[in-house]
């Protein structure tokens, strides 16, 4: 029913299936957004394709960024550029910002190959999303910011 309550808010903009824990893939009809009280709520199939396929593209953009690799690095860019000229550019920048710096930030160890690669699909991405490597380096430092404030509070603590 249209405007059922459920308890479980899906993750971080993600859907999920009515019932299941929030990294749940969505299932057809059955979808849930955050509401305003805070509570998910049920978003019919036909009000889902309201947000302009930012959902659909946002999953593409990730699966895009699984395969990357030196090797088809060209072919990657230019489906990742084809994603941003669609729709709305910001929430597949976000999206990229996010993917990049998860792979270079991550607690286990990086491979310097996958941040060469990152960097390099950032870089042949500049004509089509010219603030990307901008939102890049905002977040970034932020993290940074972040991370070396926390340590220091540790460090007095």
């Amino acid at each position: 029913a249209s405007g059922e309550e459920v308890d479980e808010a899906p993750a971080a903009g993600g859907l999920g299936k009515a019932g299941e824990g929030a990294g749940a893939p969505a299932a057809r009809g059955s979808a849930v957004a955050p509401s305003s009280s805070g509570k998910a709520r049920y978003v019919p199939p036909a009000l889902r394709a309201a947000d302009g396929g930012d959902a659909a593209r946002g999953r593409q953009l990730r699966g895009l960024l699984n395969r990357l690799s030196e090797n088809n690095l060209p072919s990657i860019s230019a489906e990742v550029a084809k994603l941003l000229g669609e729709g709305r550019q910001r929430p597949m920048v976000d999206e990229m910002v996010t993917a990049v710096l998860g792979a270079a930030l991550s607690e286990e160890h990086v491979l310097p190959q996958i941040a060469l690669t990152n960097a390099a699909l950032v870089r042949a991405l500049s004509p089509a999303a010219p603030h990307l490597a901008a939102f890049l380096v905002e977040a970034l430092v932020s993290r940074f910011e972040d991370d070396y404030a926390a340590r220091r509070s540790n460090a007095c603590a």
